[in-house]
């Protein structure tokens, strides 16, 4: 009986060893770490390349960031050249709009003085209609006092006064409107008055403003390339640190001895503390849960092994127990010392009874 799984474990790395967390007859895993060789340098420098790359991500990073605003302040600088020449065309328009907005403020200030006058008229008009209400009134009160006229009639002129009252307040209400109404026609002609002054300096400052644009796009075309340059040095920059970083992990890495399967140290052959090369033999590992059975058969018996085919097998130390194999090779070539052919079964080593260079008897199984 021999391990299916056998690994000797090398180091990459030279230097002195600073933890061994194992020893023979150890159950390990996967990717468990069985020694530690001195890192101090190696974690240093990892560090160094780590910090170099952030600062070259970030570099990159402002660069790319610096070509977006590069691009926007070109789109900026070419819309306000447009803008500009559009602006231009709009001024000399506000400027006649402004001019017509004065002549129809002036009109619209002698409308609203109209309307003053009207609305007074108004108010005069429901306070005589009023006071003749309220006589009506008073003389219905005194007829129906004497009988002569009768509650309908009375409610009916009362009637006629709440009406004019509301007709008097609103003809009121009218003529504070439109006073008000006035006083912005006048504010408003003053404000059209100022804004024909102001499209007048607006045109000249267009000019400027126009002359500007032109300007600031040369200068953000300029930057741009500059930018560009940047970002290319920026990249490369970065592509390089990553590489260190790589490099600096795994000569890291390289000084944690790790087992690449679940198994059992059977040698150890380093000791904490020793100083060792870069190649030294370190451990031997066995994985046992799978074992390999190994046997010879004669040529006149290979016509009755096939590839997996199952046996069963027995050994001197649980000779009352029978494990299960199945074949997975057999050999081309016979052994030279015995002239016979060996043929090789994999078995599961449940509970992990057996151990390697056990002898065992086996059988096919038809």
């Amino acid at each position: 009986i021999q391990p299916h799984e056998s690994l000797k474990i090398q180091s990459s790395v030279g230097g002195r060893i600073i933890a061994v967390n194992v020893n023979e007859n150890d159950q390990v895993k996967k990717d468990q770490i069985l020694l530690i060789i001195k890192n101090d340098n190696q974690k240093q420098q990892l560090k160094v390349a780590e910090l170099q790359l952030r600062k070259n991500q970030t570099n990159l990073e402002d660069s790319k960031q610096q070509i977006i605003l590069s691009k926007m302040k070109i789109d900026t600088s070419r819309n306000r050249v447009i803008d500009s020449e559009r602006q231009l065309n709009l001024l000399e328009f506000q400027i006649l709009t402004s001019s017509n907005n004065v002549k129809d403020r002036e009109r619209q200030l002698k409308i609203s003085e109209t309307q003053i006058n009207i609305s007074k008229n108004s108010v005069k008009d429901q306070e005589t209609n009023l006071k003749d209400i309220e006589r009506r009134l008073k003389d219905e009160q005194t007829l129906f006092e004497q009988g002569s006229s009768t509650k309908s009639q009375l409610d009916s002129v009362q009637l006629q006064k709440d009406r004019g009252l509301l007709a008097l307040a609103n003809a009121k209400l009218s003529l504070l409107r439109t006073e008000q109404d006035l006083e912005g026609s006048i504010i408003t002609l003053e404000n059209a008055k100022i804004s024909f002054k102001k499209a007048q300096q607006d045109y000249e400052g267009g000019k400027i403003a126009l002359d500007n644009a032109k300007i600031s796009l040369k200068v953000s075309e300029q930057e741009l390339k500059r930018t560009m340059m940047s970002s290319e040095n920026a990249e490369i920059s970065l592509k390089l640190s990553e590489q260190e970083v790589l490099i600096r992990k795994d000569a890291l890495e390289d000084t944690y001895v790790k087992s690449k399967i679940n198994g059992i140290v059977v040698t150890k052959n380093v000791e904490e503390g020793e100083m060792i090369g870069g190649g030294s033999d370190l451990f031997t590992i066995i994985n046992l849960k799978k074992i390999e059975v190994v046997f010879e058969v004669s040529e006149s018996d290979l016509t009755n092994i096939q590839l997996n085919r199952p046996v069963i097998f027995s050994t001197p130390s649980y000779p009352s127990l029978y494990f299960k194999a199945t074949i997975q090779r057999i050999s081309w070539t016979s052994n030279p010392e015995t002239g016979l052919f060996p043929v090789y079964a994999i078995g599961e080593n449940k509970n992990n009874l057996l151990r390697i260079g056990m002898s065992s008897k086996i059988y096919l199984m038809n």
